[in-house]
């Protein structure tokens, strides 16, 4: 909508007699009816609209954006001056503000009261001459000055053509005159057409006086309604253009009021998720900044850069670092089981619940319970549309819908005793369960149908007691093994992925081992070679494994061996001693997703194996404690977790120790599931958090980098210098005793070469323009030690002494920025183009720390020659030319390329994705 022109600008105080004038000048002007000879002569047939605002205006600095562009869209300024006008600021500021646009000629005054000397403001008294000093004007003025305002507004009849004279290109005796002109013209007219009259109807006026009087009362009635009727008009036509005004500046106020309220709200979402980041909660905080970011869009993209830099602070993510972690109010989350698709995952609460937890929004869904009985073994079934628990020790099963944690079946073990129920599991689907009752197996659907699938007894009348050493020994059948199970005691059930085979397995083994197929058939019953000379005989298979591919089985015995098996071909594959001792019981084998190796502990050795041969592919000492180990290979293959009192994160290609992460005493770790790109770790004091896998780190190895680098830093380059002269002096102290007594000073200079720096031993450093006299400009001398790294830019000074303290100075305001001590020392810096970041390359050249210099120097990320590397080490550092990497040379030539994430779409395409938990 284009702005509306107006022919004049009001300016007044909103008080007495100035209002009424304004007011009546406003309807002067605009029903001002221009001459004929002047409209011809100008082109111009109404004087067009007046612009006056009705309401006072605040006291501020600055003008309304209606007041400016209603300044800018008129032709004239006129001002009602008083002695009050002079007190306004508003009134001035708006007069200032006109001549500025449109210039001291096109403004005129009217006197409402008071003298010129004191109503008139001095910038329309006075002009400035070349020299300096001031000229006097007489502004052009109508003069109303009245004892009343009635009086004020007669004289304003004639002195509105003092303003509209100029306003029409004329002079006012010219204007004056026309109007005089115009009077007489209508008053001689009026006369000529009543002689006419009066001679033509002489007559008629005779014989018809009576009706000629009434006629003549009549159309002086209509001349008079239709007076009142255009009057009434005319002020329906101002007040609808004052309520249209009235309803567009609600309108504006709404809508800034509107603007406010987003830009407050913007800025509090900000504000907590630049608290989740402080707090650790980096994926919280993408959460929270992708709902602004929308918010942001709906409104113009309002605050959108501020958004984005929180996103890129959010999302530098370093390998193995909490990226979230879900407080249980310290309820212990135990038996932690992941869906299949990763979003959710069950556990036991306090033993008499079970929880259903949401990972990605780290919150508790719902729990279920029943009867307030202990509830064990929580699992999903495949597609993860249900669950079930164990309840009342082996009592009965009960599956709950995944959705909403609504009661699918349940069931009841047929002596409705506790014990009796030793495994189940979900079996081809989610309406299926395979369930050990006692000594026999069930298959048991929703709809109540069951299916005998084994019975432990009368089903081996072939067996030979020779085939096992375990019944040998004991002198008992095997089926009399399985069926004289001591009362709280249960088989063990081990059921491959695809439900082609079940693995059966006495508690510790000694009541032997079946495999069976898909239909309940056996496929044979593993068995230990009688030979004296091995370390098995007489012993007990205690935890068992099965591959994921299904074709190898694997037992660890409390008694130091471990033996595998062929599931295709029954035959023992393999049969080692294990060093170790008996105090802390072994963990089943845990095999990698290929089922090509597989880990396992036993005392406080870790094993890790060939999973058909054993051959052994790494072995390491992990903490002698009373808690057995967990183990998790991540899904890639690549990172082997193991959990104690201790976390080990384990490069499962190179088999190098990547990281130990310590737990708060007395409170170890426990579960460990890995997810696509992080793995949770539930913590003994209630606490589940997530861990950030290398692929979500945004640093990565490549053979080289393809983009360009920015030049390096160099601050010995030679440069055209003036001779400097140092006034700096070593103490007697320093001099006696520092190891660097006899270091010389050393000579650096800014990147732009503009800055020279004379580095002392002991930390002091002397600032010169390096086009200057010579002269010391700033001495910085908050280091106290050798200096062992320094960087100049054109705004900042970073230098870092021996001591590991790290300074940052501002050379544009003379004061420290930041000074750090960390323990850390860093060997040389690097900056981006505009100096916004840095690079510091740490002194053991296998760590690059990235820092905002723009936010108290404040670590974004580190780039880390990764375990793969082996011993290779940083030689240089750069920043890439258009701003987006930062990029670590090593000694073999390899890369490692940190994203700064420059490309904003990429940023909040990742930002998007983390926040969901993908």
């Amino acid at each position: 909508m284009e702005p509306t022109q107006y022919c004049a600008f009001i300016s007044y105080r909103h008080q007495s007699p100035d209002q009424e004038i304004a007011k009546a000048l406003h309807t002067a002007i605009e029903t001002y009816g221009i001459p004929a000879a002047v409209k011809k002569q100008t082109g111009r047939k109404t004087m067009g609209k007046v612009f006056r605002d009705q309401e006072e205006l605040p006291l501020s600095a600055n003008l309304g954006a209606d007041i400016e562009t209603a300044l800018d869209n008129s032709e004239w300024f006129i001002a009602i001056c008083s002695p009050r006008y002079l007190e306004s600021r508003w009134c001035l500021r708006e007069m200032e503000y006109f001549i500025a646009r449109k210039g001291l000629d096109r403004v005129l005054t009217v006197l409402a009261e008071g003298e010129p000397n004191d109503s008139f403001p001095n910038m329309v008294r006075f002009v400035p001459n070349t020299d300096g000093t001031f000229s006097e004007l007489e502004p052009l003025a109508a003069n109303v000055r009245g004892a009343t305002f009635a009086e004020s507004k007669k004289k304003l009849k004639t002195e509105k053509l003092r303003l509209l004279a100029p306003m029409l290109g004329l002079s006012f005796d010219d204007l004056n005159r026309r109007a005089r002109q115009r009077r007489i013209r209508i008053a001689l007219t009026s006369a000529a057409i009543g002689l006419a009259a009066a001679a033509g109807l002489a007559a008629i006026l005779v014989t018809n006086h009576i009706r000629s009087e009434r006629l003549k009362q009549e159309a002086a009635e209509q001349a008079a309604l239709a007076e009142a009727q255009a009057e009434l008009a005319e002020q329906q036509r101002l007040l609808a253009e004052e309520e249209q005004r009235r309803a567009e500046e609600e309108q504006r106020r709404a809508e800034e009021e509107r603007k406010a309220k987003v830009f407050n709200d913007l800025g509090e979402r900000m504000e907590r998720a630049s608290s989740a980041l402080t707090a650790g909660e980096r994926r919280e905080a993408a959460k929270i900044l992708t709902d602004a970011l929308s918010v942001s869009d709906e409104n113009e993209g309002m605050r959108r850069d501020d958004i984005l830099a929180l996103m890129r602070r959010t999302m530098y993510i370093d390998p193995f670092t909490i990226v979230s972690s879900f407080n249980n109010q310290n309820r212990q989350i135990l038996d932690l089981e992941l869906s299949p698709d990763g979003t959710r995952a069950v556990g036991v609460v306090n033993n008499n619940s079970i929880a259903m937890v949401d990972v990605v929004q780290n919150e508790v869904l719902y729990t279920v319970s029943v009867d307030n009985t202990q509830l064990i073994y929580p699992h999903f079934s495949q597609d993860g549309s249900r669950f079930f628990a164990e309840g009342d020790y082996g009592r009965f099963v009960q599956v709950w819908n995944t959705a909403d944690g609504s009661e699918a079946f349940r069931y009841v073990s047929k002596k409705n005793a506790q014990y009796e129920i030793g495994n189940a599991c979900f079996w081809k689907d989610a309406d299926t369960l395979l369930i050990q009752d006692w000594d026999r197996f069930w298959i048991v659907g929703t709809d109540g149908s069951e299916r005998l699938f084994y019975t432990c007894g009368d089903q081996m009348p072939d067996y030979d007691p020779t085939y096992n050493l375990l019944t040998r020994l004991t002198g008992r059948q095997l089926d009399e093994l399985f069926t004289n199970v001591t009362e709280g005691y249960s088989l063990q059930m081990i059921v491959s992925e695809d439900r082609e085979r079940v693995v059966l397995s006495g508690m510790a083994g000694e009541f032997g081992v079946i495999v069976l197929d898909g239909e309940g058939k056996r496929v044979f019953m593993p068995a230990i070679p009688n030979d004296p000379d091995c370390k098995a005989a007489g012993t007990m298979a205690d935890k068992w494994a099965l591959s994921p591919d299904g074709k190898t089985l694997c037992c660890i015995s409390y008694y130091q061996y471990i033996a595998g098996w062929d599931m295709d071909s029954g035959e023992l594959i393999f049969i080692d001693s294990i060093e170790g001792d008996q105090r802390t019981l072994p963990a089943a084998p845990v095999y990698t997703a290929d089922s090509a190796r597989m880990a396992y502990t036993y005392g406080p050795v870790l094993y890790v194996a060939d999973a058909r041969t054993n051959a052994p592919i790494m072995t390491a000492n992990i903490d002698d404690t009373n808690y057995v180990p967990r183990i998790a290979f991540t899904t890639d293959g690549k990172y082997m977790l193991l959990s104690n009192e201790s976390m080990f994160i384990i490069n499962a290609e190179t088999w190098a120790l990547e990281l130990i992460v310590e737990a708060p005493a007395g409170t170890p770790y426990g579960v460990i599931v890995p997810t696509n790109n992080m793995f949770l770790c539930s913590r003994y004091d209630g606490i589940i958090y997530f861990y950030s896998m290398p692929s979500l780190s945004n640093s990565y190895v490549a053979d080289g980098f393809a983009g360009e680098l920015l030049d390096g830093y160099e601050p010995q380059r030679a440069v055209d210098c003036v001779t400097l002269f140092s006034e700096h002096e070593l103490s007697a102290t320093f001099l006696t005793a520092n190891a660097y007594k006899d270091y010389p000073s050393r000579l650096c200079f800014s990147r732009d070469g503009s800055i020279a720096a004379i580095v002392h031993p002991d930390g002091a450093i002397e600032l010169f323009d390096a086009q200057g006299d010579g002269k010391v400009k700033e001495m910085i001398g908050q280091l106290y030690s050798y200096i062992n790294a320094i960087a100049i830019t054109e705004d900042r000074l970073i230098a870092m002494d021996v001591d590991t303290r790290m300074l940052v100075y501002n050379l544009n305001t003379h004061t420290v920025e930041t000074i750090t001590k960390d323990g850390t020392l860093y060997a040389s810096f690097e900056f981006n183009a505009d100096a916004s970041l840095m690079m510091a390359l740490c002194a053991g050249l296998s760590r690059i720390d990235v820092f905002d210099l723009n936010d108290g120097c404040r670590l974004l990320f580190s780039i880390h020659v990764p375990a793969e590397l082996g011993g290779d080490t940083f030689t240089d550092m750069r920043f890439s030319k258009d701003g987006a990497y930062a990029v670590g040379m090593t000694a073999s030539g390899k890369c490692v390329i940190g994203d700064l994430f420059a490309d904003a779409d990429a940023l909040i395409a990742r930002t998007r994705a983390f926040a969901a938990g993908k």
